[in-house]
């Protein structure tokens, strides 16, 4: 028989980050496997990440139960709940099997502790029926199984409550296939299993139940599969998202892709082999590759933010001389790295100034002292798709809001060719409709859009041209 291992009543709370819950409740029973669905402030997040301690809870207020026990502070929390990340990489040189085992018999092992290692780590791969070589470093492994050895180390701790927090990032049809079992073995061991996973109408193939959260508060909870994912998608956005993606998908693509070449490198190195690559006006092409390294060489490479010296690019027919990121921005050829949005957004800075900075170095000193405040507003009116204050600091703006504001910076300057890596890396639902559009917009004014995404299912209705690193 299962056990309520967490139990929260009306619990409320209001964070500028996180979002905010309004008498949100919630329980969770040991074998359930439980997953939060909404938009990034709907209040998973919050919720989460109180759970985890980083935003105050005032405990007077608010009821939260591990076990029936009561719980007054944060320490008492956290005993029995351990939190994965899978957005961040373990960067760490053990093998699989002292991954799963090293910390509970020491440091300094003996020739037959390593043997019980190896023979316990093969047993659990068998008992979670997931095939991996126990010898493989934890910085080698694949998506999946980097998920299926973390989770085969949490099965086996002493925390009865599982807190996962996935982007789904680079993950196949199969991969969820096996993912929704791996989390099933790991809940049946007497573990609850909270997880926010953030990828377009996959939480009812993960979760035995699910809730839908919008704007602090639970508005409705779903069972395996019981709705249609247009369904879904409606509780999640609620009637104002849902009209503003719309009107996101109602604009039209006025100038096609055309035959001109404008951007080209040749003699580049990707994967081990010489490549040659040209991307067309207002062309958006869509680089699917097998992996983070494949994804981010490829990225820089094309960019020009880490240009190979054997390869040769041209622009509008004309060799590019510097192989300097400065001598590509002048050259109108940008890049974001959404995966980055803090770094790249500049989000220190404001709006204003924010959306000025490719303009700069057009405008003199005292031209901008003179009019530099009030042709940031005038950009701040020509966003598309939000509005703004020119005056507020960018770090202060949701994640929504500030791709936003990244990508109307670059809007503004015109660019002959963007390169994009991961542009749905962490995108809500409608995040992901959001970066669509831009794309639509770069392409409309004749610049070559180069998409680096392993989101193939996102690229297919806008891309003109996909190419798959393992099968070129």
């Amino acid at each position: 028989m299962s056990q309520i291992l967490l139990r929260v009543n009306n619990l409320n709370i209001d964070d500028s980050v996180y979002g905010k819950l309004n008498h949100f409740s919630l329980t969770l029973r040991s074998s359930q496997v439980l997953g939060l669905e909404g938009l990034n402030r709907s209040g998973k997040f919050a919720f989460v990440q109180a759970l985890i301690g980083n935003i105050e809870i005032s405990w007077a207020q608010n009821s939260i139960y591990l076990k029936n026990r009561k719980i007054n502070n944060l320490a008492d929390l956290q005993k029995d709940i351990e939190f994965l990340d899978f957005n961040i990489p373990l960067n760490i040189d053990w093998t699989v099997y002292e991954f799963l085992y090293l910390g509970r018999v020491g440091w300094f092992i003996t020739r037959k502790q390593k043997t019980e290692m190896i023979k316990r780590a093969i047993d659990d791969c068998h008992k979670f029926g997931f095939r991996i070589d126990i010898n493989k470093k934890i910085c080698d492994l694949n998506n999946m199984e980097y998920r299926a050895v973390r989770l085969m180390k949490a099965a086996r701790s002493e925390h009865d409550i599982i807190v996962v927090d996935d982007t789904g990032y680079a993950l196949t049809n199969y991969d969820i296939n096996q993912y929704a079992d791996l989390l099933e073995k790991t809940a049946q061991m007497g573990k609850g299993i909270i997880i926010l996973f953030h990828k377009n109408g996959i939480i009812g193939r993960l979760c035995s139940e699910y809730i839908i959260m919008r704007r602090g508060r639970a508005v409705k909870k779903c069972t395996r599969n019981p709705i249609t994912q247009e369904d879904d998608q409606a509780f999640v956005l609620g009637e104002t998202f849902q009209k503003q993606i719309e009107s996101i998908e109602s604009y039209e693509r006025h100038v096609q892709h055309q035959n001109r070449i404008v951007y080209k490198v040749s003699d580049v190195i990707v994967e081990g082999k010489i490549r040659n690559y040209q991307f067309g006006e207002g062309e958006i092409f869509a680089y699917i590759p097998e992996n983070e390294k494949n994804a981010d060489d490829f990225f820089n490479t094309i960019s020009g933010r880490k240009a190979q010296r054997c390869a040769s690019y041209f622009l509008d027919g004309k060799q590019l001389t510097g192989v300097s990121m400065k001598a590509f921005i002048d050259n109108r050829i940008v890049s974001v790295r959404i995966s980055d949005l803090e770094e790249e957004s500049f989000n220190k800075m404001t709006v204003r100034d924010n959306l000025l900075i490719p303009s700069k170095k057009n405008i003199s000193m005292s031209s901008f002292f003179k009019y530099g405040k009030q042709m940031g507003n005038v950009l701040c009116d020509e966003v598309p798709y939000e509005s703004f204050r020119p005056n507020k600091i960018v770090g202060k703006e949701t994640i929504n809001r500030q791709i936003v504001i990244l990508m109307s910076r670059w809007l503004v300057y015109k660019p002959k060719v963007i390169v994009i890596e991961h542009p749905f890396k962490g995108c809500d639902t409608y995040g992901v409709y959001l970066m669509r559009g831009f794309m639509k917009r770069f392409s409309d004014i004749g610049t070559a859009v180069v998409v680096v995404s392993m989101d193939q299912e996102y690229c297919i209705n806008i891309a003109d041209t996909i190419v798959k690193a393992a099968l070129e």
